[in-house]
């Protein structure tokens, strides 16, 4: 007898998945598995994850003809040079046929925070993981390291321990099983505002239960929102990003993210993007020099910044807040320079 789940596509009856991401290959390998074990989900190994484009729709194509009330749970591992905002888009698109349930960085603490401002494809991809992953699953760490990574993400949720021990006996299956590991889980949409930076762009950024004690003394955790309307000057906001980035050292780390306008692009909303050394500069929107009108009630378009508006991050020993303000500010056009016109900044 057929039932309603087989009369239904496969879009219409989206299966629900688990990203898991990390940067070290063979403890997110066994945390994935472990999970799929534990839930008897299918597990997508990276491997062939990201050598067949239609491995996660064709999946979905298949578990949603299994029988109902057979439980069913994706598992896919995002191998460490890969990024989990791509993988967060490809779970929402609705033409996949899945909902994405939880996203999951796997690491240990201490190197994770240590290879932040590395550079290369996977310390990009771990940023990208630490702040937009729901949930950490870390290995015991210092308490500097635990409070990094909450400040960067601080509503992530906190795992410990592999998911076939987190479960405990009788684990139930599916969805049901990685709720009983990961805690509640709602479906994800494409739009993540769980990063840190954005939660301090938008006032929203509290500081999470690791950022007390110890890995709170002055010096270390340092986080705040710096909004100016004066853009920056191109070459002393070179100077200053790499002068902030020579600073990094063991122990020692930056993350400086937002909207800003420079010299070089006086025309278009960029996004200052460092994590230590590695510092990067997106064109987020352009400034449109055709005036179009206006239907009747619609707004006017405003630009997404007229200045800079940064969130920063500084932890480790020798960052202090007034004097990193001060270097913002003096990085800034002055009122000379800002009559002169672009070409002077």
């Amino acid at each position: 007898m057929r039932t309603d789940r087989n009369k239904s596509s496969w879009a219409d009856a989206p299966v629900p998945v688990v990203g898991v991401t990390g940067p070290d290959d063979g403890l997110r390998s066994a945390w994935a598995g472990a999970l799929a074990r534990a839930t008897a989900g299918v597990l997508l190994t990276a491997d062939r994850f990201h050598a067949d484009v239609d491995a996660l729709p064709r999946t979905a194509r298949l578990l949603a003809h299994v029988p109902a009330p057979a439980p069913t749970l994706v598992v896919v591992e995002v191998g460490a040079e890969h990024s989990m905002l791509d993988v967060i888009g490809e779970c929402t698109d609705p033409q996949t046929g899945v909902r994405l349930m939880a996203a999951v960085l796997v690491a240990d603490p201490d190197e994770a925070v240590a290879r932040l401002d590395v550079g290369d494809a996977r310390s990009v991809a771990l940023l990208d993981a630490v702040e937009a992953c729901t949930h950490h699953a870390l290995t015991p760490g210092s308490d500097a390291a635990l409070a990094v990574l909450a400040a960067l993400q601080p509503t992530a949720v906190r795992v410990e321990g592999l998911p076939h021990l987190l479960g405990g006996p009788g684990t139930p299956l599916g969805l049901d099983g990685a709720e009983r590991i990961l805690g509640p889980l709602t479906e994800l949409g494409a739009e993540r505002d769980e990063a840190g930076w954005v939660r301090v762009l938008n006032d929203e950024w509290q500081p999470p239960a690791p950022l007390t004690g110890a890995a709170c003394r002055p010096g270390h955790v340092t986080v705040f929102r710096h909004e100016r309307t004066r853009p920056l000057h191109s070459r002393r906001w070179e100077a200053l990003a790499h002068r902030w980035g020579g600073r990094v050292s063991e122990g020692v780390g930056l993350r400086v993210a937002g909207l800003c306008r420079i010299g070089t692009h006086p025309a278009a909303t960029l996004r200052w993007d460092q994590a230590g050394r590695h510092l990067g500069l997106h064109v987020l929107a352009e400034d449109s020099l055709e005036v179009e009108p206006l239907a009747e009630g619609e707004p006017v378009p405003e630009p997404l910044c007229l200045g800079h508006d940064l969130a920063v991050f500084a932890w480790g020993e020798g960052w202090d807040e007034a004097a990193m303000r001060a270097e913002l500010d003096a990085a800034a056009v002055t009122d000379e320079e800002f009559l002169a016109g672009p070409d002077a900044w």
